[in-house]
């Protein structure tokens, strides 16, 4: 089975543990567990796959996985796509330094905890950073503003404080960006009405306050949701919108007339 490339198990009918004789598969490229029923620790050896390109653990209801992400993950200097969901890990966050070619970093849904790794800034193929429903905390950081070829941005329902940088003004790929569920503080900065191809843009349930920037009324956005903060002042409307939610807030004063422009 050293030979063995592409390991796909999609069922719910496997259970138990992953076996330590995986780090066995010296040239396997992809692994995938759909839906499998899974517990324990993933071995340690796991970080002898210096071929693993893709590693996917996916479910859609809450599993039994109860065991630590291994440090030797780290290891993998191949990896260019993680995705982890719905699967109940502790442990420090990864930061899979040893390797530049990483696109895709996802983990929904588990227990990991740490800060925002900085490393991200590092990979400048960096595509995708969705880490949402977690325990991650500490702040946004400003190092990111570097990945411009990041097109997904999402950290949603973490435990995130500070404010939101002013670097990711130059995020100039970025098409969602959805922060909302955490404590972030201090004001939207203005120039993010400016990102090209931003079309979701998702901060409730946050701490934010101040106005919402002029520059939005020339933006042309299809998902604004500002909903439970503390922004007062004038209302602003973008120039084109599907959906908007501004509610719970401390707005004052009148509807802008353009609410009839907001059409295709």
């Amino acid at each position: 089975m050293e030979s063995l490339q592409y390991l796909y198990f999609r069922t719910d009918k496997i259970s138990g543990s992953i076996p330590s004789e995986i780090g066995k598969l010296k040239k396997i490229n992809t692994i995938l567990f759909y839906e499998a029923n899974l517990n324990g620790d993933i071995p340690s050896e796991i970080g002898l796959l210096v071929t693993l390109e893709r590693f996917y653990m996916l479910r859609y209801h809450d599993a039994e996985f109860s065991g630590a992400i291994p440090s030797e993950i780290n290891n993998l200097a191949s990896l260019n796509d993680c995705i982890v969901q719905k699967y109940n890990f502790s442990g420090e966050i990864p930061t899979f330094t040893t390797n530049s070619n990483f696109i895709g970093y996802t983990f929904i849904a588990t227990q990991i905890q740490g800060t925002l790794p900085i490393e991200l800034s590092l990979y400048d193929r960096l595509e995708k950073i969705e880490l949402y429903e977690g325990i991650i905390s500490g702040t946004l950081p400003s190092q990111y503003g570097v990945l411009t070829k990041l097109t997904i941005f999402i950290v949603s329902r973490n435990k995130l404080s500070g404010t939101i940088p002013s670097e990711y003004c130059s995020l100039i790929r970025v098409n969602r960006m959805n922060f909302d569920g955490n404590n972030i503080s201090g004001t939207i900065p203005s120039g993010l009405f400016y990102l090209p191809k931003l079309i979701s843009f998702n901060i409730r349930e946050n701490k934010i306050s101040g106005t919402i920037p002029k520059e939005i009324e020339n933006f042309q956005i299809l998902t604004l949701r500002l909903k439970g903060n503390q922004f007062s002042g004038d209302i602003a409307f973008p120039a084109f919108s599907q959906e908007l939610d501004y509610s719970r807030n401390k707005f004052s004063g009148t509807i802008p007339s353009n609410i009839g422009l907001l059409t295709d």
